[in-house]
């Protein structure tokens, strides 16, 4: 028994799947590249060709900066996934000492904290460059800490969502095309829900109350998503 080696434990475990992910991108840097980059080519189109001098910005703008958040969220997670199939990386993990579960949390939380990232200079960017005219959202540090919980409620369930999906098509030889399609079509609820609470956030006269109502109702979504990850993930790891 002395000579064994003893398993770490599952916190440990995850943290390695997450140190392994970031250094990667630290040293390629692919994921944030691309992304971003995409993400701020949709708005810096969007701010040429759409005049928010006319439209008004507070009802306009949050569609369009979270469907900016969504084209960047699919690049990103397109992105990991893609390094996960080279040299049969997956097949390896799979054959690692450690349980289904705890390879989908590992992966979980590095895509959680990119798309956080990416979603917070994306939507940033398009709060910078778009917010003009008479439809101009004054922020204060209430709106703005709103602002930024909106943000990492739906974007965390874009990436349990994406996540799953992505180890799911991992193995397919049209993965690259799947992902992208299934999540646009699976995340429309997250979406718009964000959108409703961006815009509600970004009216003139907005109630704290109400907005934590329907963030209640996007995080049930959350809970659902993660809870129907955990348990699909260890059955489709073994397909």
């Amino acid at each position: 028994m002395s000579g064994e080696r003893r398993r770490p434990p599952a916190w440990r475990q995850v943290l390695a799947l997450v140190r392994k992910d970031a250094l990667l991108e630290l040293r390629s840097k692919d994921l944030l590249a691309s992304a971003l980059t995409l993400g701020l080519t949709c708005l810096g189109l969007i701010a040429f060709c759409v005049d928010f001098l006319i439209l008004r910005f507070d009802q306009v703008g949050p569609a369009v900066l979270w469907i900016a958040v969504l084209f960047t969220a699919i690049t990103a997670l397109s992105r990991t996934f893609a390094l996960e199939r080279e040299d049969g990386c997956l097949e390896a993990l799979l054959l690692a000492p450690m349980g289904r579960t705890v390879l989908f949390i590992g992966k979980l939380v590095f895509n959680t904290l990119a798309l956080n990232l990416l979603g917070a200079l994306v939507l940033g960017g398009g709060v910078l460059f778009l917010n003009q005219g008479p439809g101009r959202v004054v922020f204060d540090g209430e709106r703005l800490g709103w602002l930024a919980l909106v943000l990492v409620v739906h974007v965390t369930g874009l990436a349990v969502l994406g996540t799953l999906l992505g180890l799911m098509t991992l193995r397919s030889r049209r993965g690259e095309l799947l992902l992208p399609l299934l999540q646009g079509v699976l995340s429309l609820p997250i979406l718009i829900l964000a959108v409703i609470e961006t815009r509600f956030l970004f009216a003139s006269v907005w109630s704290a109350e109400r907005l934590g109502e329907l963030l209640k109702l996007s995080l049930a979504f959350d809970v659902l998503f993660l809870t129907a990850a955990v348990l699909l993930f260890p059955a489709v790891a073994e397909e």
